[in-house]
């Protein structure tokens, strides 16, 4: 639907992509300030921006037959950091509020082109938010599995306070009953391990990169902010040669549910990885430094 999308196909009819409502040119910027008191041990960060959403709301214009993608701007955010070792481990937490953030909305219909909101404005939900990140990184040395281990882990959590817009389109509204329902609250968790083994081949390591994602509860009102019991997994093996040369292949497996229409078509997904579940994918990377 987004970059590359020229068309969709809905039901019967062909819907072809309009002219998307990009942000406004200006106008994004942020504070960022730091202390790392020595009785803290750790580092604090304030920070303070104005930004515009990467991900947009989507505009079905049913006088032209065509879609387009309204992106939004002038979003608010205060956010809180706090980075420190504890017990052998790298860990963080970010909390953070925002106004004016674009919500998980119904697409938008017009009739035509007036109907069109402003350079960055978007047609749906808008409200403030909650949004907080607690994540935990390090490694082990060698046991008789593996000669080290890097994981790291992060949990998230994000809360809708107040719907300030387009209250008719938000999938959280009275009423709204599909299964992408906006929960007032949403927890997901993401863990990444790292078996290696050194010197399998004279200057060669080898590794074994495992990763899985799922969100542990409630729907998120925004955008990419997770759905409950929709994630994904990946399980590899890559080859570092002399630190020069480096490959990869793995394979990434995605998972969540969606309702399909008589046609057997999906008509509602409970997030974005719902409609991969069958599209797992393997993939090869090579890297190299000259």
């Amino acid at each position: 639907m987004q970059f590359g999308g020229e068309s969709l196909i809905l039901g019967n009819t062909r819907v072809l992509r309009g002219r998307d409502i990009t942000p406004r040119g200006r106008g994004d910027w942020g504070l960022a300030t730091r202390w790392s008191p020595q009785w803290l041990d750790g580092t604090m960060g304030f920070y303070v921006r104005n930004f515009s959403d990467r991900l947009p709301q989507v505009i079905l214009n049913t006088g032209t037959n065509e879609y387009l993608l309204a992106f939004a701007s002038d979003i608010k955010l205060y956010g809180f950091s706090l980075a420190k070792d504890i017990g052998g481990a790298s860990v963080g937490f970010d909390l953070n509020y925002r106004r004016n953030m674009p919500l998980s909305s119904d697409v938008a219909t017009v009739a035509s082109s007036a109907g069109y909101p402003a350079p960055g404005q978007v047609p749906g939900a808008r409200g403030n938010t909650w949004h907080a990140v607690l994540n935990a990184m390090g490694s082990t040395g060698p046991t008789p599995l593996f000669d080290s281990l890097g994981w790291s882990t992060e949990l998230t959590w994000n809360r809708w306070a107040s719907v300030t817009q387009g209250a008719s389109l938000f999938k959280g509204r009275d009423g709204y009953t599909e299964i992408d329902r906006v929960d007032k609250t949403a927890i997901g968790f993401a863990i990444n391990l790292t078996p290696t083994w050194y010197q399998v081949l004279p200057g060669a390591n080898l590794s074994m990169p495992l990763s899985y994602s799922r969100g542990l509860r409630g729907n998120s009102a925004v955008t990419g902010g997770g759905n409950q019991g929709a994630g994904s997994w990946s399980a590899g093996l890559a080859l570092d040669l002399s630190g020069r040369h480096s490959l990869e292949l793995k394979y990434v497996g995605y998972f969540g549910r969606y309702v399909t229409d008589a046609t057997g078509a999906a008509s509602v997904a409970n997030g974005g990885t719902a409609l991969l579940k069958d599209r797992g994918a393997v993939f090869f990377t090579f890297k190299t430094s000259l």
